[in-house]
């Protein structure tokens, strides 16, 4: 017997407090990030400032590295692959990137012992997390926020037929810092980043050029007769109380000076002034201009079951088509929370993170896993949300011409794997399996391609324009004849896989090329192409790049009728390896397509196939994307119930599955907030997917959705458009487009949909 749960869409629940960071509940306004774990007798808010990262800028950039890029290449001409990797592993990279830091913790703690029916609850619509509980007659409520308005976090806390019992506020960092107290109720905290961290320990420098990032933060209770000492506050016996805390830091930008730091009472200051409910008010409206943007509705209504038990029941084949939506909408909330204009890129774990060196040093990954943050802003309606990653995309455009003239003898710009906050495009230690990969600045030229062509602005264009006629410039210079008239970026590594060397068996990441490598730059000269014709440019840069498009090497088919991941049909080592890198072309790369190439839509089918089904959190959300693409709506439905599959998880296990955590987070695992906007981008995918000429309605359907509506999706063109269906058809839509340039294709009759 089938049990069908109809729960809510737009609320995470608990009634018991988060033992660990993956139960906490996620608050942020961008730059300050809160993880509330939701406790009676004492209340933790983890704290995290997205401009903390240990480290100083440095120049990484070993001068004429080009000579052993040369000689790799020499190397692999000559069928020389292992030699070139080792040369390459040995003489070719640089520094490891700095960790992304957390910022603190406060204790808020009471003495309210053994209280009784804790509920807990994060409010996507409303971005606020609140606690209930009562003890002896008395109902204590909380309430917590990140305020975007007035840029501090706000935590307020009521007792009704009572009052709140003596509360101690303290503070505490595994950061370098020291406390004073401004006045009765204000604490000051002047901190300090470290240098560096080793083995898992925070190093501090005294010489000025090495010094961490500084950094004050304050706090305070708007309680009379509340007293500082050192970094707590003590609150007297009261009816309610509302702390605020604030921080801000030095850090001015990878090629700026620092900013001069002062007491960071503005904003605390500011909004002491103010109202709790006025503060809340704000808060809430400035949430709901993005939050309501788009409605996805499942044909589900509300209840009040708590999260991880419809995780677990989900997983046992209970029907709960709100835990649908619920990812769908968590995955916005993230967005919103996570990333504002002004603020920091998002790195693997957004803006949340308790480790001094966390996994994979919370860094950005950029060979997938930073762009995967910033797939579903566009589609859902929130390209303000992107400004950071352009940001972020606009000074490696800077740093990274360096890096392409020292180590690649081109002109333009690159970047490798990894970079940090200060912005390093060189490669990172290690297997060249990570470090050779010098393709991110071509994904990243991409990308800022597709917000230009979304918003439509000239002035978009043109910063697109420059940033991929300096990508151009370095693909020019690095292709070379691979001996059959065609042009290759060679030596070339697929992202973190390997194949069995054919006479030693050795695993070798190195090939001549790879499909990821001439796909990235295929797309790049199309977006170049595109957007000089666009804006009526016909220079000598259009034309070299418009003459030298059709001589770069295409996909090519293995035996199997696969997409080749290699230069070669090599005997792989990991057959379902988590990385999706040979189709990158069907998504994100927009290359190939069902209708318009369809021969290429199937060999990306059958790899997609043979990869199988299970992958980490990040790559179920790939597959997601990828199988939309391809309109199976079902198998998107299958990797999406992967995905919500309950995870504890907190160990490295990256070669397994992924699975979403209590608080709804991504499980890598551990956890990484990629998977959450991959499976967010996905599933926007499966109702409304776009092309140059068309709109394509619901075109990966599952079954199981046969009901529903949505608004508010956008297309490429940033045309928002609202769908209902039923019994899996099409039942109304509007396109909210005045020039009416697209053609409107109603995908539920197609044969591959599922429906």
């Amino acid at each position: 017997m089938v049990i069908i749960l109809s729960f809510d869409s737009e609320n995470l629940i608990s009634h018991v407090p988060a033992k660990e960071f993956t139960d906490a509940y996620a608050l942020g306004n961008g730059r300050l990030g809160v993880l509330d774990y939701g406790g009676a007798e004492c209340r933790r808010l983890s704290l995290n400032l997205d401009e903390l990262w240990a480290g100083y800028p440095r120049d990484s950039v070993v001068r004429d590295s080009v000579v052993y890029y040369r000689e790799a290449r020499r190397l692999s001409r000559e069928g020389k692959l292992a030699e070139a990797q080792k040369l390459l592993e040995k003489n070719f990279q640089s520094f490891d990137v700095f960790p992304y830091l957390p910022l603190g913790t406060l204790y808020i703690e009471t003495d309210v012992k053994r209280a009784s029916g804790l509920e807990r609850i994060l409010s996507l619509s409303d971005a606020v997390s609140s606690v209930t509980y009562e003890k002896g007659g008395v109902k204590y409520k909380t309430e917590c926020f990140v305020s975007a308005p007035s840029n501090c976090v706000v935590y307020r806390m009521t007792a009704e037929n009572g009052t709140i019992p003596p509360v101690r506020i303290r503070f505490e960092s595994p950061l370098r810092f020291s406390a004073e107290t401004v006045k009765d109720g204000y604490v000051k905290i002047s901190g300090e980043c470290p240098g560096d961290v080793i083995d898992d320990e925070p190093v501090y420098f005294e010489e000025s050029d090495k010094r961490g990032i500084a950094f004050v933060a304050t706090f305070a209770c708007d309680v009379p007769g509340a007293v500082c000492d050192g970094a707590s506050i003590s609150v007297p016996a009261c009816e309610e109380f509302t702390l605020l805390f604030g921080a801000v830091s030095d850090f001015g930008g990878w090629d700026s000076p620092r900013r001069t730091l002062t007491e960071d009472n503005d904003a605390v200051k500011l909004a002491l002034s103010k109202s709790y409910d006025v503060l809340l008010d704000e808060h809430v409206k400035d949430h709901r201009q993005y939050y309501d943007r788009v409605k996805l509705d499942l044909d589900t209504s509300d209840g009040g079951l708590d999260t991880q038990t419809r995780l677990e029941k989900h997983a046992e084949g209970a029907e709960d088509p709100a835990l649908y939506e619920l990812l769908f909408n968590f995955g916005r909330y993230l967005m919103i929370s996570g990333s504002r204009p002004g603020s920091q890129c998002m790195n693997l774990q957004g803006i949340w993170n308790e480790k001094v060196m966390p996994p994979w040093r919370s860094d950005y990954t950029v060979n997938i896993n930073t762009e995967m943050n910033y797939w579903p802003a566009l589609s859902v309606g929130l390209p303000e949300m992107y400004e950071p990653y352009l940001s972020l995309i606009e000074d490696i455009s800077q740093s990274g011409k360096a890096v392409a003239r020292e180590y690649y003898g081109a002109r333009g710009y690159c970047c490798h794997h990894n970079t940090d906050i200060f912005r390093t495009a060189t490669p990172v230690q290690g297997s060249a399996v990570w470090s050779f990969w010098p393709m991110a600045g071509g994904w990243f030229a991409d990308d800022h391609y597709k917000y230009s062509r979304y918003t439509g602005k000239r002035e978009d264009k043109i910063k697109s324009l420059d940033i991929l006629r300096s990508c151009c410039e370095f693909y020019l210079d690095v292709l070379e004849d691979d001996g059959t008239g065609e042009l290759i970026f060679e030596p070339s590594t697929s992202p973190e896989n390997d194949y069995s060397e054919r006479s030693s068996h050795d695993d070798l990441a190195v090939s001549r090329t790879t499909a990821m490598t001439q796909d990235i730059i295929r797309a790049v000269f199309f977006d170049y192409i595109s957007l000089c014709e666009d804006l009526g440019i016909d220079d000598i840069h259009y034309k070299e790049v418009r003459s030298t498009l059709n001589c770069i090497r295409k996909y090519k088919v293995d035996s199997q009728g696969r997409i080749i991941e290699w230069y070669e049909e090599e005997i792989e080592s990991e057959p379902h390896h988590r990385h999706m890198s040979p189709v990158w072309g069907l998504y994100p790369g927009e290359l190939y397509s069902l209708d318009g190439t369809p021969a290429a839509a199937e060999a990306c089918r059958k790899l997609i196939e043979s990869r199988g089904d299970a992958g980490t959190g990040w790559s179920l959300g790939w597959k997601i994307c990828l199988r939309a693409k391809l309109r199976e709506g079902d198998k998107c439905l299958k990797l999406i119930d992967m995905q919500l599959s309950p995870s504890s998880s907190k160990s490295i296990m990256y070669r397994s599955k992924g699975g979403t955590y209590s608080n709804m987070f991504d499980a890598h695992p551990p956890f990484q907030i990629d998977g959450n906007f991959g499976s967010c981008a996905g599933i926007a995918s499966m109702f409304l997917q776009s092309d140059r000429d068309n709109i394509y309605l619901l075109p990966a359907l599952p079954k199981a959705w046969s009901n529903g509506s949505v608004s508010g999706l956008c297309t490429i063109y940033g045309v928002r458009v609202d769908i209902k269906w039923m019994d899996g058809k099409v039942t109304d839509y509007t396109v909210y487009d005045d020039e009416k340039k697209y053609n409107v294709i109603d995908c539920t009759s197609l044969s591959n949909n599922g429906v």
